[in-house]
C-alpha cells in the first residue's frame, strides 16, 4: 500500500528485516518512477506484537505507539540528517517510513486531480504531454500511409515497418534511461524532421523507402517516451487522469491523419509533418520538472 505527497522529498526506508521483502518491491516501483521530491511511499509491515511493534518503532526514533500518520516526530537513527519517522494507528501491524520534508499527508480517497490542476506546473505539463501525445499519434498515423508508396510487396513492407518500429521501442527505452525524457524527445523529433526531407526532395524508390522507415523508426520512439514522460512530470495518482486525457485528444487528432495523407500534391502531407515536428519541440521545451528546488537541501530547522 502507497501514498503520495506532493510536499515530501523521495523515501528513505529503514534497512529492517520484517519490512524488506516490501521495501525491495516500493524500491523497484519508485525507481522506474524516478521518485524524487513529491512522493513518500507507506510500507506494510509483518504483524507482530505489541511489545516488538513499540521496539521497532523506539529503534526508529519514535518515543511511543498510538500516533497518526499525521503526527510526526523528530527522530530517526541517522540524526544528522534528521529525519522524521511516522506510523499509522493500529494494535499489531503498521505503516513505517522515513523522509525528509514531511509537511502533510494525502490519503488516496481523499485525492482529487482538480485539485492537483491548480499546480501551474502540472497544468503546464498536461498541455504539452497531450500536444506530444497528439503530435507522434498524428505523425505515426500519417507516415504509415506512405507505405503504400514503397514499390514491392505490402505484406513484406509492412512487415519491414514493424520490425523498424520494435528498434524504435528499444532504442527509445534505452535513450529515455540514458539522456532523460527532454533530451530524448529532441533528438527523435529532430531526427524524425531529417528523415522526412527526403520525400519532398527526391521520387527515389530506394530513398523514400529509407524515409519512410526511418521516420517510422523514430515517431514510434517518441511516442513510447511519451508514456515515461507521463509516469516522469506528473504524480501517481494524477498519471492516470493525464494518460487518458491524453489518449482523448490524441486519437481525435490521430482520426485526421488519413485526410491530410491524401491531400494533393504529396509534398502538403510532408509539410505538415515537418511543422508538427517543430511543434513537438516546442512542447518539449516548455515541460516543467514538478519542483525546480529538488537538488536543494531542505531547512529542517523550520519545522521542527
Amino acid at each position: 500500500m502507497f501514498s503520495t505527497n506532493p510536499c515530501v522529498s523521495q523515501v528513505f526506508v529503514r534497512e529492517e528485516e520484517v519490512v524488506s521483502a516490501q521495501r525491495e518491491s516500493i524500491a523497484l516501483i519508485a525507481g522506474f518512477n524516478k521518485v524524487e521530491m513529491d512522493e513518500v511511499y507507506l510500507i506494510d509491515a509483518e504483524e507482530k506484537e505489541n511489545n516488538e511493534t513499540e521496539g521497532l518503532l523506539r529503534r526508529c526514533g519514535h518515543d511511543g505507539v498510538g500516533k497518526k500518520a499525521s503526527d510526526w516526530q523528530e527522530g530517526g537513527k541517522d540524526g544528522e540528517k534528521k529525519v522524521r519517522v511516522g506510523h499509522d494507528l493500529g494494535d499489531f501491524g503498521f505503516y513505517l517510513f522515513l523522509v525528509k520534508v514531511p509537511e502533510r499527508m494525502i490519503e488516496v480517497s481523499q485525492y482529487s486531480a482538480i485539485e492537483e490542476l491548480k499546480n501551474p506546473i502540472i497544468l503546464l505539463n498536461l498541455v504539452c504531454i497531450a500536444g506530444l501525445f497528439c503530435v507522434c499519434c498524428f505523425c505515426y498515423q500519417m507516415v504509415g500511409f506512405y507505405i503504400k508508396y514503397i514499390g514491392g510487396n505490402i505484406y513484406v513492407n509492412t512487415l519491414a515497418t514493424c520490425f523498424s518500429e520494435i528498434l524504435g521501442n528499444f532504442c527509445a527505452s534505452c535513450s529515455q534511461r540514458i539522456i532523460g525524457t527532454k533530451n530524448t524527445f529532441l533528438f527523435f523529433f529532430t531526427m524524425t524532421f531529417m528523415f522526412s526531407l527526403p520525400m519532398i526532395m527526391t521520387r527515389d524508390v530506394v530513398l523514400v523507402a529509407i524515409s519512410i522507415f526511418g521516420c517510422k523508426f523514430f515517431l514510434e520512439g517518441a511516442f513510447m517516451v511519451c508514456y515515461y514522460a507521463n509516469a516522469e512530470f506528473f504524480p501517481s495518482l494524477f498519471s492516470p487522469f493525464a494518460f487518458s486525457f491524453c489518449g482523448f485528444f490524441s486519437h481525435i487528432i490521430g482520426a485526421l491523419a488519413p485526410e491530410v495523407a491524401e491531400v494533393k500534391p504529396g509534398s502538403v502531407p510532408i509539410f505538415v509533418l515537418l511543422v508538427f515536428m517543430m511543434i513537438g519541440v516546442v512542447f518539449t521545451v516548455l515541460l516543467k520538472k514538478r519542483y525546480t528546488s529538488d537538488s536543494e537541501e531542505p531547512d529542517f530547522e523550520k519545522l521542527k
